[in-house]
């Protein structure tokens, strides 16, 4: 007996610092699928974030809102007092804090 297979993406990486930055996996939004055509966008702590960043209860959204949503959020990531121009400028890690 034959089943169908099915193949869906279910998570996509959205960040604004290229992979060869040390520290880029800290810099990035997951939008990911949530069922029913329903998406979120979470960050590296695993918290779903609305429109301005903060954590949110309510998390499923089209996958075009999903993608607004992290595109719009993703410059303005701030990792342990870095943001994404410290990380642009130190692609092999920040100076150690005085």
């Amino acid at each position: 007996m034959t089943f169908p297979v099915h193949i869906r993406p279910i998570t996509y990486w959205v960040s604004a610092v290229p992979e060869t930055v040390v520290d880029a996996h800290h810099f990035g939004l997951t939008v990911r699928y949530r069922g029913n055509n329903t998406w979120c966008v979470k960050n590296t702590f695993d918290l779903y974030l609305d429109a301005n960043g903060e954590a949110e209860v309510e998390h499923r959204l089209s996958f075009e809102e999903a993608m607004e949503r992290a595109t719009g959020l993703v410059p303005h990531t701030v990792v342990n007092g870095y943001t994404v121009a410290d990380a642009l400028a130190f692609p092999d890690g920040p100076p150690p804090r005085t």
